[in-house]
């Protein structure tokens, strides 16, 4: 088997459906061998039935996977436990991917032997939607750890693939993190990749691998739902980094939380609102808060 695609989805059919649909729609190679694992987390809609029905007409590439215990990142590891892939690809429910996209990205790796991770473009499918968990850079770049940066990378994990050998070398995803765990700490591909960059693997990042986030509209309630889950991630990451010695992560933790104190400050002093940089900070400590070590992250077979 060449690829794999997993797609963790709950109570999102209608989603799923046409994240399904788009794969369906790919110009791909009878030379490429390719499956897709839909990893139902706990669904209470007709995810189950109607991923069944689609494998039942004839969908003979699409395999469909319960995973019991709440969580994105238990699904996702469920996915990687299941992928017969040589290169394993993610995507979320909500993405509507291009008819070469399964193709860009098996020429990417295959032009670049020391290629481990590869992200791509995410753009907007409805673009009066909110800017927000997109990439669009139109130059290639790669990701080392000694510019990591938790609060921006170029690659995120709703479009991103790695080859086998990695999962069983970096091991599963950190189930403390991602949506619908714990503390909803959303920062399970920064973890992944960070883990990844430490262990020395090649990353990159090629605008040509695009697929589209199909939000939906969000309104400012949800893009500061999303936004908050951004920040208990970042502060259960660095607390976790921290823990264990990471000095790198230290400074970075330090100087993100100087300026926005510094920032207090100022904003004191001239007798504006600090608001704002009140729920940063209340956030990150959350997170930081919240963050319990011994997760099953290192467990791979």
């Amino acid at each position: 088997m060449d690829i794999s695609v997993v797609i963790c989805s709950c109570n999102r059919i209608l989603d799923l459906e046409n994240a399904l649909n788009s794969l369906d729609d790919m110009d791909v190679p009878s030379d490429i061998l390719w499956e897709v694992l839909v990893v139902d987390n706990n669904s209470r809609d007709s995810t189950e039935d109607a991923v069944k029905k689609r494998i039942k007409q004839g969908a003979g590439n699409v395999r469909y996977l319960f995973e019991g215990k709440q969580g994105k990142s238990h699904a996702l590891n469920k996915g990687l436990m299941e992928a017969k892939g040589n290169i394993i690809a993610f995507i979320d429910d909500d993405i509507i991917v291009t008819k070469d996209w399964l193709l860009s990205l098996v020429k990417e790796f295959k032009e670049d032997s020391k290629l481990n991770i590869l992200g791509g473009c995410v753009k907007l499918y409805n673009n009066k939607d909110k800017p927000l968990t997109i990439r669009e850079s139109r130059h290639k770049s790669e990701l080392a750890q000694s510019e990591f940066n938790p609060g921006y990378i170029p690659i995120l994990g709703c479009n991103m693939a790695f080859k086998q050998e990695v999962c069983k070398n970096v091991g599963l995803f950190d189930t403390h993190f991602g949506p619908g765990s714990e503390k909803n700490a959303i920062v399970e591909d920064v973890d992944y990749l960070y883990r990844a960059c430490k262990y020395g693997y090649k990353i990159a990042y090629s605008p040509d691998v695009i697929v589209f986030h199909n939000h939906g509209r969000r309104d400012a309630s949800a893009v500061d739902t999303v936004t908050r889950g951004y920040l208990i991630g970042r502060g259960a990451f660095y607390r976790k980094y921290i823990s264990s010695g990471d000095k790198y992560i230290l400074k970075l933790a330090f100087w993100e939380s100087y300026g926005i104190m510094k920032n207090i400050v100022k904003n004191v002093l001239a007798g504006r609102s600090i608001g704002e940089q009140w729920l940063h900070i209340k956030f990150l400590v959350k997170g930081a808060l919240s963050y319990r070590s011994g997760s099953n992250e290192n467990i791979y077979n």
